[in-house]
């Protein structure tokens, strides 16, 4: 797929390909018919306009709703993002200025949910009473690391009229299933992306100094052998594994103390400590308790 053809994609708003990754998947939300639609449309779009281009259609149905990039629900103008506008900072300003953890919900505090910048999930098993979290291996700034499965904030597309900011919770499903995507079989994400979403977060924590949310969710301990990596993995693309971190020695992946070939990166170790220092015993576990301890 031409860099045009992307352009035109996010331009018109319309069903988006994974671009980050590289790939030339138009992604629909129920079947491949509509996708062809899609596509013609932008082709068409494309040869009015003179516009040379090469492309493949292609397509996993998913389940998440369709967002849409380039585009401020703002100022209605498709040349920035809403959480790049200098209005958003009216959003941001308003923001709580200290870090919480609410418990059994899908939502932060009005203020929060309206201004925050990025969400992910924290998926999590147990075994024999030790808790497992499902992390990424990524690179940031050209350093391999290991940091929690989330993005930005992005907006949703009801139609060509109607386009509104995600909830933190949708950001966190959309980041998760998009991250995920790259490198997990269809089978073993379409699993997991069904249990995640037919499970309800049990704790979801906010930081304010990175106006971030992560929602906790307990998944079956059958994944930690289940899920499959692709043969192939995009060199393009950020995040090229998974990894399990066993809370009782998370330690061992930050920076000096790693005994590991790739540790925590720096983001996420300060994340790691604000989530401990609500606790009066500094530990992460609270987060994937029932009950708030």
């Amino acid at each position: 797929m031409t860099q045009n053809l992307k352009l035109l994609l996010n331009k018109h708003i319309l069903i988006y390909n994974l671009i980050n990754y590289g790939v030339e998947y138009i992604i629909e939300k129920t079947n491949i018919i509509n996708a062809k639609k899609m596509i013609c449309n932008s082709v068409n779009i494309c040869k009015k306009n003179k516009k040379n281009i090469r492309y493949k259609i292609s397509y996993r149905v998913i389940t998440n709703l369709n967002r849409c990039f380039e585009y401020c629900v703002i100022c209605k103008l498709h040349n920035h993002k809403s959480i790049s506008c200098f209005k958003y900072k009216n959003f941001k300003n308003k923001l709580t200025n200290n870090n919480y953890v609410l418990y059994n919900t899908l939502k932060l505090s009005q203020c929060d949910e309206n201004g925050f910048c990025a969400s992910g999930i924290i998926p999590y098993t147990k075994v024999n009473n030790k808790i497992y979290l499902l992390m990424l291996k990524e690179v940031r700034q050209n350093k391999p690391g290991i940091n929690f499965i989330a993005g930005k904030r992005e907006n949703i597309y009801i139609n060509y009229n109607n386009v509104r900011f995600e909830t933190s919770y949708e950001t966190a499903l959309n980041e998760f299933e998009e991250e995920l995507s790259a490198l997990v079989t269809n089978k073993s994400l379409n699993e997991l992306i069904k249990e995640i979403k037919n499970t309800s977060p049990n704790s979801c924590f906010w930081s304010y100094q990175s106006k971030m949310s992560l929602y906790s969710i307990e998944i079956s301990n059958k994944f930690l052998n289940k899920l499959k990596i692709k043969k192939s993995i995009n060199k393009n693309a950020e995040p090229f594994d998974i990894i399990w971190i066993n809370t009782s020695n998370y330690k061992k992946y930050i920076g000096s103390q790693s005994i590991n070939s790739i540790c925590f990166h720096e983001f996420t170790i300060n994340i790691i400590n604000q989530i401990k220092s609500l606790h009066p015993l500094e530990t992460i576990n609270y987060l994937f308790e029932k009950e708030i301890l």
